[in-house]
């Protein structure tokens, strides 16, 4: 698809229906990605919550009747429960290894024991080496920052870590990646991805999927339902559709949707809807999803 603006913030970049197709899907399920596109990436955001606008719109959202709203993201379930509060959501934690449902149920799964042993086994090397401030660990994965070293130092900072867990992931079968703002190392077999598929598969109702974030596996996962929108600046390849300069931008994307959530609010006497309201033709609709046109 062809990205162009839709907005007047020049920070946000979508597919020409994009707005359309939010505004007349019957459900939509939208997958915000806590670590990038709802605070800072980097070590702002370890201590950083969302903006309190965020937080309200997304309640809001949430309890429209036509969109499930989830949040994925790597940290514990315990720590995305205490920075977003009692929001009717789903919250995906730590990779998708923990899930808390709408209905309030848990779902936790196990991490194998020799991944559990090597992971704790990467943390004890890195705290050997110096680097125990910047160590963040879950059972699924251990993390080291480097987001607040300038960028030559970073660098080399981040392949002495790529370095010093290599042999460990070869061998055991984890996962080593490099993130903005750091480097690493986590349980294979789940992923943000698998998440969103699941949230996908657990709408039941084909919803018209996005997912706002920059995690590539993800993007994927939406592909055949909707839409990836990347936050960020990243000009790496990518299977995102559209993007958000950063996660500043999110406020704005999630008002635009909220607006367009109200748009196809009448039910048929017969229970058939969402549909638009007999008030409004199918132009009408359109017009109102894309905004108004600026006039060169």
């Amino acid at each position: 698809m062809t990205l162009i603006p839709t907005t007047s913030s020049d920070g946000i970049r979508l597919p020409s229906d994009f707005w359309l197709r939010v505004a007349s899907a019957r459900h939509s399920l939208l997958v915000l990605d806590y670590d990038e596109a709802l605070v800072p990436s980097g070590s702002q955001g370890m201590e950083a919550g969302p903006n309190p606008r965020v937080l309200e719109l997304i309640g809001t959202i949430a309890s429209h009747g036509r969109c499930t709203v989830a949040v994925v993201s790597r940290r514990p379930l315990a720590e995305l429960r205490s920075r977003l509060g009692p929001l009717a959501i789903q919250l995906i934690g730590e990779h998708g290894w923990q899930m808390l449902l709408r209905d309030g149920r848990v779902e936790e799964y196990s991490v194998p024991r020799e991944w559990a042993e090597a992971l704790q086994q990467a943390a004890l090397l890195a705290a050997s080496r110096g680097m125990r401030e910047r160590l963040s660990c879950t059972r699924s994965s251990v993390r080291v920052r480097s987001a607040d070293l300038e960028p030559d130092e970073a660098r080399s900072f981040e392949r002495t870590c790529t370095q010093l867990w290599a042999d460990l992931a070869f061998a055991r079968g984890l996962l080593l990646t490099r993130h903005d703002g750091g480097i690493e190392l986590r349980a294979p077999s789940r992923s943000k991805g698998t998440a969103v598929q699941h949230a996908i598969a657990h709408c039941g109702i084909n919803p018209l999927s996005v997912y706002v974030g920059n995690d590539e596996d993800s993007f994927r996962a939406v592909h055949h339902f909707g839409f990836g929108i990347r936050v960020g600046n990243d000009v790496r390849p990518t299977d995102a559709v559209g993007t958000l300069a950063s996660y500043i931008d999110v406020v704005s994307f999630l008002e635009r949707w909220h607006r367009n959530l109200g748009i196809l609010s009448y039910v048929h006497p017969l229970g058939i809807g969402p549909t638009r309201s007999p008030n409004n033709s199918l132009e009408d609709v359109r017009r109102h999803a894309e905004g108004p046109r600026s006039v060169a």
